[in-house]
């Protein structure tokens, strides 16, 4: 089988986890890189990006030559499948077309496609009726989606094991409580309680220097940049308690990749709650949680002091991850879905 790959190409892109796990099936991939394909002023000029990225007249007028050159390349190379992640650029018509052809069409979202969400675009839920599959991390926002006629479904992230290499549970722990992930101002708010008790340590984007409150301690915990890949993996197998913070857009049932990357890397993550990842990762059994900053503080203590506990939890996520959750096991599960 023959499947076109749709979205940015980043190096620690989601993108790359399904080329790695389509390949290892056996199918041959072509990848269509957003940021390198066509013609794409929107990508290139910052002050027409923000002009234009809740507008869709506009964005559809100005990416007519990109979405030209996505159905060239759909021609020339006769893919089975067209799998876009996100969709951003990807118009209506062009989906359209691209199913006459005979060539599925599958949209898989690691975002929340309905504004205000920051990444929302408004091509994103005009295109999405167009679609054999919508598959998101979210039940919540599958069935909002489905109210509004697309063919919805939950679909959660993974594991890439090439990518975020698994160290076994139960080595040395220099770090006390981490927690990986770019700043925003909630996040900010939450850690600083508990930078106030237990020996925190942030990994993520420079917006934790500039960003956080001039007399922040985050300002001290902050570690000086991302942990991606190999760094991310040796982070968390060398951590007591990793943290796992929600996004606004992520609230409705997130699943976020943290929730599989931490597990799958052998580290042991202490996630607020909610029904979606309980569901996945049952309380007590494979999953850890905690409702709120106060709840969370007694959830660290409990863990820190209860290593041997800790790590066998650690061990059984890891195995319900190995099981169900790598994204060799996602891609077969992702082409039952339409094929």
């Amino acid at each position: 089988m023959t499947i076109l790959l749709y979205g940015l190409f980043t190096p620690d892109a989601l993108e790359h986890a399904y080329t790695r796990a389509f390949r290892a099936l056996g199918h041959r991939v072509v990848p269509f890189d957003v940021a390198s394909e066509g013609r794409m002023p929107l990508l290139r000029n910052r002050l027409l990006h923000r002009l234009t990225r809740n507008h869709f007249m506009p964005r559809r007028w100005l990416s007519r030559g990109f979405n030209a050159h996505l159905l060239a390349t759909i021609q020339r190379e006769k893919p089975d499948l067209l799998l876009a992640f996100r969709g951003d650029f990807l118009m209506p018509n062009t989906a359209r077309r691209v199913r006459k052809t005979g060539c599925r069409f599958i949209v898989f979202t690691p975002d929340n496609p309905f504004p205000p969400a920051p990444s929302a675009r408004p091509e994103h839920l005009r295109t999405a009726p167009e679609a054999d599959a919508y598959l998101i991390w979210s039940a919540v926002l599958a069935e909002r989606l489905r109210e509004g006629g697309v063919n919805a479904r939950f679909f959660p992230f993974g594991w890439d094991p090439d990518f975020h290499p698994h160290h076994p549970p139960g080595g040395p722990k220099i770090h006390e409580v981490v927690f990986i992930g770019n700043w925003d101002l909630r996040r900010e708010g939450f850690l600083e309680k508990i930078a106030g008790r237990f020996d925190l340590k942030i990994w993520g984007n420079n917006a934790w220097k500039t960003r956080t409150k001039r007399n922040s301690h985050l300002k001290s915990c902050w570690q000086g940049g991302p942990a991606v890949g190999a760094a991310f993996s040796d982070v968390v197998a060398r951590s007591a308690v990793v943290l796992n913070l929600f996004r606004d857009q992520h609230a409705p049932g997130g699943v976020v990749m943290r929730t599989f990357e931490v597990p799958g890397a052998g580290g042991f993550l202490l996630s607020e709650a909610n029904d979606g990842v309980r569901r996945l990762f049952p309380d007590g059994e494979t999953g850890a949680y905690f409702t709120g900053t106060a709840d969370c503080i007694e959830q660290i203590r409990y863990w820190l002091a209860h290593p041997t506990e800790r790590e066998a939890l650690a061990r059984r996520a890891h195995m319900r991850v190995t099981t169900d959750f790598t994204y060799r096991r996602l891609a077969s599960a992702l082409l039952a879905q339409v094929f």
